[in-house]
């Protein structure tokens, strides 16, 4: 049995040589904060991208969107079925009329910025088109102000706003009409740079042939799974894609990048953890060969030499862990709320997963100390100098 005061030992032993301790502290401190930051920006881009594909519903669908062929529209409205994506509202239909779905949103998008400047207050970007009642399908989030209520009335992106001087109460105008801007969005990666309008002003959109339905977001009755309703809608044969997850991208190249980019920093945070352990941990026991001589000599065994060593290792590397857990959660909110325009996401995982990398290089860093220390001879320890 452990007793309390071999805990008391364990806990001071690394304080001894404290500018050594703090040095090891800090430079542990430095792979937690950068664990942390990445795994934080990993699971915000995630949340921000999966908002984007499934808005406020259980899941989206499309049809794939190529901007480029715009150009090559003609002037056919909306209900044509050669509109740009293909989505149209037959489809609308009949997504609504499927077992299960309760209800089916249209997004509508105009991408048609180089047409938009009428004059130099003009907005020159690209438009959102949903209707009020549906604000909460679309997968924005209002930060400032209000919902627009009537066809006068715009809400703008962050990103916007940051790059003009406009603000809430101000006027913007938008293929020669003027509209009061009354709140403001974050577009979750994907409506970045857009303004949103009532539904019923892509009539007055003096391009309304480059107006389209980027996708439609479906909100699924009560204990219907939004995976076997995936299926049904493969299985219509219509070419449309239903998306719940960014796994059910069809293309997946930035996840994939930011997966091997990851675990490089997994292997270049543990290695150099590891060696700031073990050098924190072999010059202690350099610096006691004597006091290990006499512990051993007065009876201890190599099971409370191991446990001694280890738990100093554990000791700073926890201390570290908790450090950067503390000065992360800061730099993690002025790094992605203020740069990146996404919303942080900390979940208790991000956190588990840094202390458990911090437990392995905390094992890495101490192995071998322990394993000098246990292999010292009591007789060679104590005739040391």
């Amino acid at each position: 049995m452990i007793s309390m005061s071999f805990i008391k030992l364990i806990i001071k032993n690394p304080f001894r040589k404290k500018s050594k301790a703090i040095l090891s502290i800090f430079g542990l401190t430095l792979a937690v904060l950068v664990l942390l930051t990445l795994f934080s920006f990993v699971a915000s881009v995630e949340n921000s991208v999966n908002k984007s594909i499934k808005a406020g519903g259980d899941l989206t669908i499309s049809k794939g969107v190529n901007i480029g062929e715009m150009d090559n529209l003609n002037n056919e409205n909306l209900n044509n079925d050669n509109n740009l994506n293909g989505l149209n509202t037959n489809d609308l239909k009949m997504i609504n009329s499927m077992d299960g779905v309760k209800k089916a949103i249209p997004i509508y998008i105009n991408y048609a910025q180089e047409f938009s400047r009428y004059d130099e207050n003009s907005f020159e970007g690209n438009i959102l088109y949903f209707s009020a009642e549906n604000y909460d399908l679309i997968g924005i989030d209002l930060i400032d102000g209000k919902v627009f209520n009537n066809s006068n009335e715009v809400i703008v992106s962050k990103n916007y706003i940051d790059d003009t001087n406009n603000a809430i109460g101000k006027q913007i105008v938008i293929y020669g009409k003027s509209y009061t801007i009354v709140g403001i969005f974050t577009g979750n990666t994907i409506y970045n740079y857009f303004v949103a309008l009532s539904v019923s002003e892509i009539k007055q959109n003096k391009f309304s042939n480059y107006t389209f339905i980027e996708k439609v977001v479906v909100d699924l009755e009560d204990g219907h799974n939004s995976d076997l309703i995936s299926e049904n809608i493969l299985g219509l044969n219509k070419g449309f894609i239903p998306i719940s997850s960014a796994n059910d991208l069809p293309n997946k190249p930035l996840y994939e990048l930011i997966n091997n980019i990851m675990a490089y920093v997994y292997l270049f945070a543990i290695t150099f953890g590891s060696v700031i352990i073990l050098y924190s941990t072999l010059s202690s026991v350099n610096d006691r060969i004597r006091e290990i001589g006499v512990l051993k000599s007065v009876g201890w065994n190599n099971k409370m030499i191991f446990i001694m060593i280890m738990g100093e290792s554990f000791i700073l590397s926890l201390i570290a862990w908790m450090i950067g857990s503390v000065i992360s959660i800061v730099l993690i909110q002025v790094i992605i709320s203020n740069f990146l325009s996404f919303v942080p996401v900390f979940n208790p995982m991000i956190f588990i997963n840094t202390l458990l990398i911090i437990v392995i290089i905390a094992i890495f860093g101490g192995l071998y100390p322990t394993y000098k220390a246990m292999k010292l001879s009591p007789t060679e320890s104590l005739r040391y100098e």
